[in-house]
Order: C-alpha cells, then sequence, then structure tokens
C-alpha cells in the first residue's frame, strides 16, 4: 500500500525531469554525454512494455532513415570508426523510442505542460551555466570521467572536450578583452547554441502557461537574462534560428487573426532590441557580424570536401566523418562534421539526407493547422533545427529535443482526430415521476 500511494504522488512526466536533474550532476562528473543514450533507452524499455504501440503517419520515413544509417557501416574500415558509429546509431535509435514513448503516452500520464516545464529546466540550468561561462570564462575543472577515461581518449581533443568539465571556450577578442563563449553542461559552444535554441519555445511556453506564478516569473527573468549570454557566445547560428523562429511564430500568429498576441510579443521584441543595441552587447554584435577573424573560411573549405567527398559515395556515404586531405587543419577536424546536415550527408549518403531531411519537414506541414501557441511553439523547434543544422551537431541532447517536440505535435493531432471520430455521448436517462425514461434513439 505504501509503494502504491508512493507511485500515486509522483507528478506527471517525472521520469523527464529525473532525466534532466540528473544531467547537470553528471557534467560536474564528466559522464553527461552518457547519460541521454542511457536514459533514453530506459524509455524504450518502458514503451516494449506496452500491449500496443502506436505509430504517427509518415513515421515511415523515419523508419527508412534508421535502415540506411545502419546500413552505412558497410563504408566502415576501422575499430575507431566503427565504435563512433555505434555511437550516434544509438542516439538515434534510443532518440526514436523516446518519441514513441511520448506519443503513445496519454494527456493523463504526461501532461504536454508536464514535458515544457522539464525540458525548461534543462534550458535554465544551461542558461546560467552561460552566464557563469560569462562572468567566469576560464573557470574549468577535472572531472571523475577524466580520472576513469584510458590516457588515449583524454589525450584526443575532442575526447578532452566531452571529459573535462568548462564554462566556456574562450577564441574572440572583442570590446578590448578575450570574450568566453558559454558552453556549459556540454562539450562545445555550438552544441550549447544548438540546445539552448531548441530549448528556448519551451521555456516561453512555461512562462506562458505555468500555473505557479512564481515559476512563470522565474523563467520570464531567466528568458531576459538568457539574451546576455546567447549574444555573448557570439553564435551567429543561434541568433538566425531564433529570429526565424520568431517570425515563423509571428506568421502563423498574424494568419489566425490573433493579433493582439502578436502586438504583445513584438513590443517585448523591440524592448529588448533597444536595451541590446544601447548596451555593450550591441558593440559585440557588431563586430562579430564584420569581424574578419571567424570561421567562415574552415567551415567552407570542410563543407566544398564534404560535397566532394560524397559524391564518390553518394548512396551510403562514409559511414563516419574522416580526417580532411588539406593537412594543415587540427587533425582533430573531421569532414562531415561542423553542422548535423553535414554529418548526415557525409556519412549517409544522399537518400541518408532526403530520408531525415523528409521525416522533419512532412511533420511540419502535417501539422501546419495547428494554431494553439504551445503548438506553433513546438513547431519552432523544428524551424529552429532547420537552421541550426547548417552549423551545428545535433548529437547528443539537440537530438532528443527535436523529437520531443515532433512527439508532441503528432500526439496532440493524435488526440483530437480521435475526439473527433468518438461516438457522441449518450444523454443521461431522465427521472420524471418515480419513473425512468429512456433517451429518444
Amino acid at each position: 500500500m505504501k509503494l502504491a500511494g508512493l507511485t500515486q504522488r509522483r507528478p506527471p512526466g517525472w521520469q523527464l525531469y529525473l532525466l534532466v536533474g540528473t544531467y547537470p550532476v553528471l557534467w560536474v562528473l564528466g559522464l553527461a554525454y552518457f547519460v541521454w543514450p542511457l536514459a533514453a533507452g530506459v524509455f524504450v524499455l518502458s514503451l516494449c512494455m506496452r500491449r500496443s504501440i502506436r505509430i504517427p503517419p509518415g513515421f515511415g520515413l523515419w523508419v527508412l532513415f534508421l535502415i540506411w544509417m545502419l546500413a552505412s557501416v558497410i563504408e566502415l574500415s576501422t575499430s575507431q570508426q566503427v565504435s563512433l558509429f555505434l555511437w550516434r546509431a544509438i542516439i538515434y535509435i534510443t532518440a526514436t523510442g523516446l518519441f514513441l514513448w511520448i506519443y503513445n503516452a496519454s494527456a493523463d500520464e504526461l501532461p504536454s505542460l508536464a514535458v515544457a516545464q522539464a525540458m525548461t529546466v534543462l534550458w535554465a540550468c544551461a542558461i546560467l551555466g552561460g552566464l557563469a561561462g560569462v562572468i567566469d570564462p576560464s573557470f574549468s575543472f577535472h572531472t571523475l570521467g577524466e580520472s576513469l577515461a584510458p590516457a588515449s581518449i583524454v589525450a584526443n581533443s575532442t575526447g578532452y572536450a566531452y571529459l573535462h568539465a568548462a564554462l566556456a571556450q574562450i577564441q574572440f577578442k572583442a570590446l578590448g578583452h578575450a570574450i568566453g563563449r558559454p558552453m556549459a553542461l556540454f562539450a562545445y559552444t555550438n552544441q550549447w547554441a544548438a540546445a539552448v535554441g531548441m530549448l528556448t519555445p519551451f521555456a516561453v511556453i512555461t512562462a506562458i502557461e505555468a500555473r505557479n506564478l512564481m515559476l512563470r516569473k522565474v523563467v520570464l527573468v531567466l528568458l531576459g537574462l538568457s539574451s546576455i549570454c546567447i549574444i555573448v557566445s557570439i553564435n551567429r547560428g543561434l541568433w538566425l534560428a531564433l529570429a526565424l523562429a520568431g517570425a515563423y511564430v509571428g506568421v502563423r500568429l498574424a494568419a489566425a487573426g490573433r493579433a493582439k498576441v502578436l502586438i504583445r510579443g513584438l513590443a517585448v521584441c523591440v524592448v529588448l532590441a533597444v536595451a541590446i543595441a544601447i548596451s555593450p552587447l550591441g558593440n559585440l554584435i557588431q563586430q562579430r557580424v564584420s569581424s574578419s577573424h571567424n570561421s567562415n573560411d574552415t567551415r567552407s573549405t570542410l563543407y566544398g570536401q564534404t560535397f566532394s567527398g560524397v559524391n564518390s559515395s553518394p548512396l551510403f556515404g562514409f559511414g563516419s566523418p574522416r580526417a580532411p586531405t588539406n593537412l594543415s587543419y587540427n587533425q582533430d577536424i573531421r569532414v562531415g562534421t561542423q553542422g548535423q546536415i553535414y554529418l548526415i550527408l557525409y556519412s549517409h549518403g544522399y537518400p541518408g539526407l532526403l530520408f531525415y531531411l523528409g521525416w522533419f519537414a512532412y511533420t511540419l506541414l502535417a501539422t501546419l493547422r495547428r494554431r494553439a501557441m504551445d503548438e506553433l511553439l513546438w513547431a519552432s523547434v523544428i524551424i529552429i533545427s532547420f537552421a541550426e543544422m547548417m552549423v551545428y551537431d545535433f548529437l547528443p541532447v539537440a537530438m532528443y529535443i527535436v523529437m520531443i517536440a515532433c512527439a508532441l505535435l503528432w500526439r496532440q493531432s493524435a488526440l483530437e482526430t480521435e475526439a473527433a471520430l468518438a461516438p457522441p455521448l449518450q444523454p443521461a436517462p431522465v427521472a420524471s415521476a418515480g419513473r425512468t425514461v429512456a433517451p429518444a434513439r
């Protein structure tokens, strides 16, 4: 009886709260990059215990991507390539399991607001870590993961970044001093930017719909403060992605005739833009946009090698990113990185990219008639992913986030379709003068 009582007192969505709550702790331990695939695997096991599993329309596109991705293993030639391939494959498969777990959960089991609030917890941790990185960009520390990992992994710059905890990357100088680009909870500032971009719509949903007034105020304050670390991160891809998401939601609101909501949103954006423009952050944006010291040349060269390489293996790609042919580059940089779209293309060929993009495009178009604010914001996560995939890798965390947004969109559509197809409720019998009158047929 006590166990049953404890089970009943667990809040809806406690599994997601547990996942995002342990993530910062594991980051401190240097083990964060293992928690999502491991935890999502638990969701997969939970899914397997269901008597039946529903799948949404168009899901075959994603299944085809998974099949093609796995078939690309034939292009691998070294044990290191196989190990990295398996790590990425586990992420894609467990992200699929998390998607199906949310899609198959009822609104009572897993309210959409509970999912948004759990994602907001992760967003808040990333923002607070980002602000800490702005204040003390040089702070880092040795983790338990570094102590446990083989020396060969720690010696590799990528392995070191995954295991070593740091608040920021110091790569640029602006406003007369070095700028720390926030990355707390992640290995690189680009991964921080990808996750923060996709998590921001969930934070907006929480700010709008949370029933707890204090929670709403805290999230609103953090949304304002987030502009500091988002700008200082100097992640132009994140800036563009959030701007496109805002434009998408604005256009959809205008089309739905919700002028008041649109005007309020625009007013907040104008006030925020003016405040940024007259602050030192405005000068930072100007210097970043006009600076000749950026990653454009490196990226363009790697992108060129990605396309020229995949043209020699267009069906299955190369299974995994590989070293560039230009030896002047850092040997830890790989062709087929610097963006999720290039990772898919180079690793899994043109068909793999077609199935991958097809799934997210179909999800967005199939749910285009959704007009509720939370649905528009879920859809904006996909818009953000389209913008960010050009410059940021999504593995591991961002991949799960975009699949969560897709699951919520499809589930809401399925719930409303089921409600529309359900037979109308029969009116209750009416008691009159001591006798029951059956309803007319």
